[in-house]
């Protein structure tokens, strides 16, 4: 025990000598950025989120949710019996919300727990709708709970099989669901009534399912709440909400997701077979949007006039709402033709992780990572277009790149790497500034005023910035 206490001492000193030298971790370029807090946890952190008026922050992570001044005084710590997986402010941050495996739980912001939803123990998944006033949650007991946020159990809705996920429709008046059984089921919020449905008579032989996922690998309803698309394999499989089978629709290889349009009479898949594909309800193709290796996302602009798509080809491509082909964004190790300045044999070179428009469709953002081996120097970046496929930046790290987001005015970029750092880049990707860690980087989250940023490593430390 004296061992054990004394080994104690060590490790906090420890902490303590390397807490003051990661203090002063941080570039000399940084004029525009100020540290402003370090928010020390013994564990692993999850997540951060700003509370009302930016004047707080809310953590989560291993065993702990804790909530903090924004000068870094620890204002609330809340312990749990497991891993937090996610914490949320309530009720315009008037309670605490928080999700484990062993279950959910709810606080006031004093620390008073006012609401535990254990469901014998194991939660593997939630939702809340709009109004925070019902939760969903489903588990391995072969069934999806409908709760209030004051933990009484409205209804249960059983399965056949473990639950994969459920979620809200638009207008919440309906639960979609669906279970590794091929089953997929609908239900009405108000009186509990479930409609189910199965793929079953879709495969040639009883045990044809193995050949592929266990489950549907998504269930998507229509924007209208009319329509329902299932993933399976390299099929779409579309329905009415009442389990109405309406048609398929076939890649030539495993689908990825799909995405609706707002009057739910098109959708957008995607696949490994190369291609994006436009459809219309009625079972017509309008577009096959060609690439050169798996398409990883596609997305349309506001207007939905333009369609974004974004693969491991090492280009990211708009294309008209009719399948023209527009502007191709090429990244990476990539010449202005578009051809491999490393080896010239590779056709590409770099994966495009996503892509995203700013709010008025005049930018976009997009994250490319190298593909495979790399015999010179790898690219690792951020890179940021104009609507005409024009390159205005290329944002480079020394590693992975996991995100990028613009502040609400769209004044600043901030980007988050592997490399252990996190970079501030203004509106035409100019770097400002570098912040410097000791691990890596795994989140950035701007302050609704866009005047603070949090940033997540994973050494155990949230850092709150103050940008000027």
């Amino acid at each position: 025990m004296y061992a054990l206490r004394m080994t104690a001492r060590f490790t906090v000193l420890i902490v303590t000598m390397y807490l003051l030298s990661y203090s002063s971790n941080v570039s000399a370029q940084n004029e525009a950025v100020e540290r402003v807090a370090t928010l020390s946890h013994s564990g692993y952190v999850q997540g951060a989120s700003w509370g009302e008026g930016n004047r707080s922050i809310l953590t989560w992570g291993d065993q702990f949710a804790n909530i903090w001044s924004i000068e870094g005084v620890l204002l609330l710590s809340l312990p749990h019996p497991d891993n937090v997986l996610e914490a949320r402010w309530l009720e315009g941050n008037t309670r605490i919300f928080t999700w484990s495996y062993h279950g959910i739980h709810i606080f006031s912001v004093d620390g008073m727990l006012q609401v535990e939803i254990s469901d014998e123990g194991n939660i593997s998944g939630y939702v809340l709708n709009h109004d925070e006033t019902r939760i969903i949650t489903w588990s391995y007991d072969k069934a999806v709970k409908l709760w209030d946020t004051n933990g009484q159990l409205l209804y249960t809705i059983p399965h056949k099989a473990d639950t994969v996920q459920a979620y809200w429709n638009a207008d919440e008046t309906l639960i979609v669901s669906w279970d590794e059984s091929t089953t997929i089921y609908i239900t009405n919020v108000n009186n509990g009534h479930t409609v189910e449905f199965s793929h079953e008579e879709w495969f040639e032989q009883p045990n044809a399912i193995y050949d592929y996922l266990v489950f549907p690998g998504d269930v998507i309803i229509s924007p209208d709440s009319q329509y329902i698309l299932t993933i399976l394999g390299n099929k779409l499989h579309l329905w009415t909400v009442e389990g109405v089978h309406l048609d398929t629709f076939t890649h030539d290889d495993s689908v990825d997701e799909a995405v609706w349009s707002r009057d739910s009479r098109q959708f957008i898949s995607w696949s490994f077979d190369n291609t994006a594909r436009l459809w219309t309800i009625d079972g017509s193709v309008v577009a096959i949007l060609h690439h050169n290796n798996s398409v990883g996302g596609a997305k349309w602009n506001n207007d939905e006039s333009q369609i974004l798509t974004w693969s491991y080809d090492s280009t990211a491509r708009i294309w008209s709402n009719e399948g023209q082909l527009l502007v191709t964004l090429s990244h990476g190790n990539l010449d202005s033709e578009g051809q491999s300045i490393i080896v010239p044999e590779i056709p590409w070179t770099d994966n495009v992780d996503s892509a995203i428009w700013n709010a008025d469709q005049t930018r976009i953002l997009t994250i490319s990572s190298p593909f495979g081996y790399c015999p010179q120097e790898c690219v690792y970046a951020a890179y940021l277009w104009n609507s005409d496929g024009e390159l205005i930046a290329r944002m480079s790290h020394e590693s992975t790149v996991f995100g990028v987001s613009w502040d609400p005015d769209e004044d600043f970029i901030v980007t988050w790497s592997a490399d252990r750092t996190a970079k501030l880049w203004d509106e035409d990707g100019n770097l400002i500034a570098t912040l410097s860690h000791n691990s890596r980087v795994i989140s950035a989250v701007w302050s609704a005023d866009g005047n603070s940023l949090i940033t997540v490593s994973e050494d155990y430390i949230v850092s709150v910035w103050h940008v000027t």
